[in-house]
């Protein structure tokens, strides 16, 4: 069963109110729509935020496996320049829109939260590109895309192994999936194949202070 988060009131508003312009530490190519040490939501607890009718906002950071999985494609345009892309678990949009200016020619972003959609398309006007957006869970579907992108979806066990069964499923039917972790732990060593490491910020580190190795897989299929 789908777990979808509440839309909140004004999401257009949410965004741009909560958050500063700025670029990601590994990605001084693109600007998103950030929460940063100097807004008032980087000192607020998921608890304060809920007592606020506000869901955590995981859109509103750029988390480490993103931005590894994202300048993995800026640095390889070959990836997907004029290919089909699927950001899953899309979160600010870092990894499609990297794609996207990587010469993608089509970039889908999807995620259970509403409110991604709206800072995915802030996020890709304020560089000039073209994405598509949509709220939906995915999991367990077949995809019409050349390559799945999944910037820190890997931070939960069963998560992690639920998404890793449909991705070898998928990886077995032509598509190419790419996963960004910054070893949270979860991941099995077995079906996959790292074709990169970055030193990407530790959670929450806005400015680049505290750099985690980060890999970049790509998913094997299904035996």
């Amino acid at each position: 069963m789908s777990c979808f988060i509440q839309p909140c009131p004004d999401p257009h508003r949410l965004v741009l109110d909560n958050t500063r312009l700025v670029s990601p530490h590994l990605c001084p190519e693109l600007s998103l729509h950030l929460v940063t040490e100097d807004c008032p939501w980087w000192r607020q607890s998921p608890e304060d935020l809920e007592l606020q009718g506000i869901d955590e906002p995981f859109w509103g950071f750029a988390w480490a496996g993103g931005q590894a999985l994202a300048r993995h494609l800026l640095d390889s345009p070959g990836l997907v320049r004029g290919r089909r892309i699927l950001d899953f678990g899309a979160g600010c949009g870092i990894v499609g829109l990297a794609a996207a200016r990587a010469g993608a020619a089509r970039v889908q972003a999807v995620d259970i939260d509403p409110v991604c959609e709206v800072a995915c398309r802030l996020n890709a006007q304020a560089n000039g590109l073209t994405i598509e957006t949509e709220t939906r869970d995915l999991v367990g579907e077949q995809v019409d895309v050349d390559l799945l992108v999944a910037g820190d979806m890997t931070y939960d066990a069963g998560l992690t192994a639920r998404l890793v069964r449909w991705f070898r499923g998928l990886a077995g039917r032509g598509v190419c999936v790419l996963l960004g972790d910054p070893g949270r732990g979860f991941l099995e060593p077995g079906g996959l194949e790292e074709v990169g490491c970055y030193d990407a910020p530790a959670d929450n580190d806005a400015r680049g202070l505290w750099l985690r190795p980060t890999r970049v897989y790509r998913v094997r299929p299904s035996r």
